[in-house]
């Protein structure tokens, strides 16, 4: 992702830093609507925003409204959603609320900021954990450095048109160090590198190591640092560009990833207790009565009732192919339990795209060892 984008990244940034942005002069009372609910984690997400994104822009409304909520962002997708917000004409305005967690990614406020217009909720925080590195999502990238250089590259143009250093807002994508908040003499609010080994107050907002780096600010200071609204609707924002009544489209995108994980997860545990299920419909012995020989019929009604489950298996082996075509990182997350030998406790551990294929094929072949006993039941 680096090489020759830096020579892309100056037109595109002209686009972003525009002189009808840097009025911020009332736009025409039309205007489109982005929701983006949920993390900045999958490629189909992120693929989703960018088409409404470009559709939503050749419509030529006076702006295009996006609203985030989301938590983490996946490095090479938020560098891609900036380097698309500053190719597009139209003017973005761009607010970050989430009344369920009140928290969101420091990624989504560094795209924010490179929108012609932000606003931050005050119940919120810009919050980043340990665990919220989203790179294993995508193991297609061997070397993640490369995607941070890249977006520090894309961020450099907003700290520059927002008159603060870039340490600022990299801070938000890729920090290069542990940053503290401290306010000058005129009550105005700063980032200055950290001194992490005297521990000398305040402590870091941003901390950075060997590990990973961490972010904790409140939107209060994060509206002041930034020079950003400080709103707990879209309407002041919207009153503020001249925009009234309702948008010419809304239109809305759910992060599905982690669903479609729970819903593999649990097809998998499914699919195990049905193969259960259609062995012991298979064991007939129970069907005879007294001493008195099993029937072909009492053979066939165990056959029916085991290609039940059967193709209630196949059914769910199905909707996994789907759900992980859809979402392939799924099959970078947390496998089943016990992936590799399901009717074992532990084993080796392996990769967990391994994880996931051994999980389906062990069902295939227990279900294919229940196909050929169905057979055999139904030519008694």
């Amino acid at each position: 992702m680096s090489g020759a984008k830096p020579a892309i990244l100056v037109p595109a940034a002209l686009l972003c830093f525009s002189s009808t942005a840097q009025t911020a002069q009332p736009a025409p009372h039309r205007y489109a609507r982005i929701v983006l609910r949920g993390d900045l984690d999958a490629r189909r997400t992120a693929d989703t925003f960018l088409e409404a994104l470009h559709r939503l822009d050749t419509l030529h409304p006076g702006v295009i409204l996006i609203e985030l909520n989301g938590n983490r962002a996946r490095d090479d997708l938020l560098y891609e959603m900036i380097e698309a917000a500053c190719r597009t004409e139209t003017t973005l305005a761009v607010s970050l609320d989430d009344p369920a967690d009140r928290t969101v990614g420091p990624g989504l406020l560094a795209f924010a900021l490179s929108a012609a217009h932000a606003s931050i909720s005050p119940r919120v925080r810009i919050e980043r954990g340990p665990g919220d590195d989203l790179g294993p999502l995508n193991p297609e990238i061997e070397d993640w450095s490369i995607v941070r250089l890249d977006l520090r590259h894309a961020v450099e143009p907003v700290a520059e048109r927002r008159g603060f250093p870039a340490s600022w807002i990299e801070s938000l994508v890729a920090p290069r160090a542990s940053m503290r908040l401290v306010e000058d003499g005129e009550g105005r609010l700063r980032l200055e590198e950290a001194d992490t080994d005297t521990g000398a107050p305040p402590a870091p907002v941003i901390t950075r190591d060997e590990n990973g780096w961490t972010c904790s600010l409140d939107a209060r200071d994060a509206a002041r640092l930034y020079g950003i609204a400080l709103n707990r609707t879209t309407h002041p924002l919207l009153r503020s560009l001249g925009l009234r009544g309702r948008p010419i489209e809304t239109v809305t995108i759910d992060s599905g990833l982690i669903g479609a994980h729970e819903r593999c997860r649990l097809l998998v545990r499914q699919i195990r207790v049905a193969i259960g299920l259609a062995d012991a419909a298979l064991d007939v012995r129970h069907a005879r009565r007294g001493g008195a020989s099993l029937l072909p019929r009492d053979y066939h009604a165990a056959a029916d009732k085991a290609g039940g489950y059967i193709a209630e298996c196949r059914s769910a082996i199905a909707e996994i192919d789907r759900l992980t075509t859809a979402y392939p990182e799924v099959l970078s997350m947390e496998p089943p339990p016990d992936a590799e030998t399901p009717t074992e406790i532990g084993g080796p551990t392996r990769p967990r795209p391994e994880s996931w294929r051994d999980a389906v094929r062990d069902a295939e072949r227990r279900l294919a060892s229940l196909d050929h006993r169905v057979a055999g039941y139904r030519r008694r």
